[in-house]
């Protein structure tokens, strides 16, 4: 086994690992917390390694590429995916792998467009707060803090945070809220909102655990 053959494929490899580590990390900035967990960390960083071995592996033989279609259509992926967000990040990584057993080149340029659209998104989703660009919901692939308020009188303070809910009992006079937010700080700004109001009769909280 020479030399060059196995920087060849060890340099792709190691670029690859990064990668995923990259795409970790961009995707814990955005608040995508599923990615921290065991199984989706390994699977970033797992998933374009096994799928560059197997270009490489298949590259140049017709025989062999039909029989590891065969080998390959055993597998099933039967854990329910969350969002199809989550569901693009794993075809990432698949196309990574296939890139760089390609041109490794490709694959810096997938990396590099890959980690800019996920923070690029969420800090431009950040400063146009207020327009609501995108908009949290239970099913994304992050867990959301919560409050609940009651008050009685509307709080006009509150429609730039993310109201999920809104009901007014009439009979009552009451105001009811339900806004979620992906990061602490800004239920603690509420929280310092409503404190100094004289109109809230009740509020709580459920912060996530991620």
């Amino acid at each position: 086994m020479s030399l060059d053959y196995l920087l060849s494929n060890l340099i792709p490899i190691v670029f690859l690992l990064v990668a995923g580590i990259l795409i970790r990390q961009s995707l814990i900035i955005a608040s995508q917390m599923w990615a921290k967990t065991y199984h989706h960390s390994l699977s970033l960083l797992l998933l374009p390694v096994t799928t560059f071995v197997i270009t490489k592996a298949i590259s140049g033989n017709i025989a062999l590429s039909l029989g590891m279609i065969g080998a390959l259509s055993i597998v099933r992926f039967r854990n329910p995916v969350k969002n199809p967000f989550e569901l693009v990040i794993f075809f990432c990584s698949i196309t990574l792998g296939i890139a760089s057993g390609v041109d490794i080149r490709l694959g810096i340029i997938l990396l590099l467009v890959t980690v800019f659209v996920i923070i690029g998104s969420h800090f431009y989703s950040k400063t146009k707060k207020k327009n609501q660009v995108f908009v949290p919901s239970f099913e994304e692939g992050y867990s959301l803090n919560i409050i609940e308020i009651t008050a009685k009188k509307e709080i006009n303070e509150l429609k730039s945070f993310n109201i999920i809910y809104f009901n007014f009992d009439k009979n009552n006079s009451i105001y009811e809220y339900k806004i979620s937010e992906r990061e602490k700080k800004e239920i603690l700004e509420i929280e310092k909102i409503i404190k100094i109001s004289d109109d809230i009769t009740n509020y709580e909280i459920r912060y996530s655990f991620d």
